[in-house]
């Protein structure tokens, strides 16, 4: 509170707009940390109009849109409009992959699970470089993936995880083990899935299995870049 109060008084000593939005981010946090949410606000509105730096700019929209950390799902749906509204923005077009993480956060706090999964996809898809975002999308869908049980997918989103990251460093142990166990897992389900299909094929009428089958060549060849006509069709017995 005191210094928060220090900080406000040499808010009119500031030379350069930068340094006054400066002042006013740390001031805006400040007020945030204490619980004072009317004058976070305040202070974070003041950023965006005084800033010329882009990324001060955008963080401190988000820090407004997700200061409150409230269950209340009409509040939070007002912070996730907010920031939808900020990705479709020219302005903010670099920094959309931060902008659908954050919506993401949002969502999982309601909780609406699928629409944090939709916004995670989005960061992912928005992300040109920024590695670290990347890696705590694919890791939220990871461990989403997870505990819905889903480990063919959990194991992909953990396979997907960059190295060099060390805002991963206190998750490293744990996300090695998981990706470890679900190695395993993932094989025997691959297994299970192929035998019940073949198991599905064989109990199927003959027409019907040779119909499913010739459209099942037609697809690989195609893939291969091979005509219908070269080589032996395959038919069932």
């Amino acid at each position: 509170d005191s210094a928060a109060a220090y900080l406000e008084k040499a808010l009119t000593h500031s030379e350069t707009k930068q340094d006054l939005s400066r002042s006013e981010f740390l001031l805006a946090q400040l007020y945030e940390m204490t619980g004072k949410f009317d004058k976070a606000t305040e202070y974070y509105e003041k950023v965006s109009l005084h800033t010329v730096d882009a990324p001060m700019d955008i963080h401190a929209r988000l820090n407004n849109a997700k200061m409150r950390k409230t269950t209340n799902p009409e509040e939070l749906d007002r912070s996730i409009g907010t920031l939808v509204s900020m990705a479709k923005k020219d302005r903010f077009e670099t920094f959309r992959d931060i902008i659908f993480y954050s919506a993401a956060d949002l969502a999982l706090l309601k909780p609406d699970t699928n629409a944090a999964i939709n916004y995670l996809h989005k960061s992912i898809e928005f992300n040109e470089s920024n590695i670290s975002y990347k890696n705590r999308a694919f890791l939220k869908l990871a461990d989403i993936a997870y505990e819905r049980k889903n480990y063919k997918q959990a194991y992909a989103f953990y396979d997907s995880l960059q190295t060099g990251d060390t805002s991963l460093n206190d998750r490293l142990a744990q996300i090695q083990e998981r990706r470890d166990a679900l190695v395993r897992i993932v094989e025997k389900i691959i297994i299970i899935e192929r035998e019940d299909s073949l198991q599905h094929i064989a109990a199927m009428p003959v027409v019907e299995r040779d119909k499913l089958l010739k459209q099942m060549e037609r697809k690989h060849r195609k893939e291969l870049g091979l005509k219908e006509e070269d080589g032996p069709n395959f038919q069932t017995p």
